[in-house]
């Protein structure tokens, strides 16, 4: 299988990428390091519309979830096709944010709405992956346990061979995070 990966170079989308080449499949990795900017949604399009498969991975605000919906919308009547969206539990909260990201959290929540859509119609095939705490540059720091990406990576393979129950969304986090008491935490 040929996939797309948006920010493949780093943290999930590098696990992402590592996990699916010992698996033989190919790898088109779209970051900023070689050139493929997901503000430029058409250039980056133009990539993803040649494989089988996208990992809606790296994070800008706006424009990851604009990648996603026209992914989405030029691939809904292909039924050969993967959409992997890498989602938060932050998503999960409701405002005010406090001290959390609330541009992140409201574009999760539309990125989380637009694959719950697309999950009714059948194609192309969806997993809307919603994460917990992962061993990021973005967690960087948070000091809580984290999940690894290399973690990550294998449930997402892992789900992606069950064909029947077809999985088209996961949600996991390490054991235990009270995801409430950071959203009423105040800024120190």
């Amino acid at each position: 299988m040929k996939i797309a990966i948006t920010g493949h170079t780093k943290g999930i989308g590098r696990a992402i990428a590592a996990k699916a080449q010992t698996l033989g499949h190919t790898i088109v990795g779209l970051s900023r390091s070689n050139g493929f900017d997901i503000s430029d949604t058409e250039k980056v399009f133009n990539e993803i519309k040649k494989c089988d498969a996208f990992v809606n991975n790296a994070y800008m605000p706006v424009y990851q979830t604009k990648l996603l919906e026209l992914v989405l919308n030029n691939w809904k009547r292909n039924n050969l096709a993967t959409v992997i969206n890498i989602s938060s539990k932050l998503s999960y909260l409701e405002p005010p944010y406090r001290n959390l990201p609330a541009d992140y959290i409201e574009d999760k929540k539309q990125q989380n709405k637009l694959m719950h859509q697309f999950s009714i119609l059948g194609t192309p095939r969806i997993l809307n992956v919603v994460l917990g705490i992962v061993d990021t540059d973005m967690t960087a720091h948070w000091n809580v346990e984290k999940m690894k990406t290399h973690a990550v990576a294998d449930t997402i393979f892992n789900t992606l061979t069950m064909t029947n129950p077809l999985v088209q969304e996961i949600v996991f986090d390490v054991p235990y995070f009270n995801w409430k008491a950071v959203n009423t935490t105040k800024e120190q």
